[in-house]
């Protein structure tokens, strides 16, 4: 059987508190200064790879999913969808959140604190509303407590 290998990507957002941008590619966490790069490009002609400094706590990896515009989807993006096959369809919203088991949408709108967990799967229809690093009211503690009290490992990147 041949090998099998897949691009992971990923995505983080610039420091540049002036002008922050999404820049999208490898990541590499240095551990000596504890610094996160997104390394967007590599040339096979001269060696040289482009390590741009990065948010950790922004860093997210692509799921392997698009929305129904065509769009990648990361961790931390915040989506809406459908389930059409519920009695009456049921709208769900929320937070993208991925490990081994799976992609995730965590709805935070009846209990904050605690949340809703649905998998992506679940979904007819899925769009990007946005990402929770550019909603203040994005509380990580959340999310981790709410995948614990659901018995689904988190990291704690």
């Amino acid at each position: 059987m041949a090998n099998h290998w897949e691009y992971i990507k990923f995505r983080g957002r610039t420091t540049d508190a002036a002008d922050p941008k999404w820049v999208y590619g490898d990541y590499v966490y240095e551990c000596s200064s504890k610094h996160h790069y997104i390394v967007t490009t590599f040339s096979p002609y001269t060696g040289d790879f482009v390590y741009v400094l990065v948010d950790g706590e922004t860093v997210g990896q692509y799921i392997k999913h698009k929305d129904d515009n065509g769009s990648e989807i990361y961790e931390g993006d915040v989506v809406e969808g459908f389930i059409a096959d519920s009695d009456e369809g049921e709208y769900v919203q929320g937070e993208i959140i991925w490990n081994y088991k799976g992609a995730f949408v965590l709805d935070r709108r009846v209990e904050p604190l605690r949340g809703d967990i649905r998998e992506l799967r679940e979904l007819d229809s899925v769009r990007i509303k946005g990402n929770v690093h550019d909603r203040p009211e994005n509380v990580k503690e959340a999310v981790k407590t709410c995948f614990r009290n659901k018995g689904l490992a988190t990291d704690d990147r």
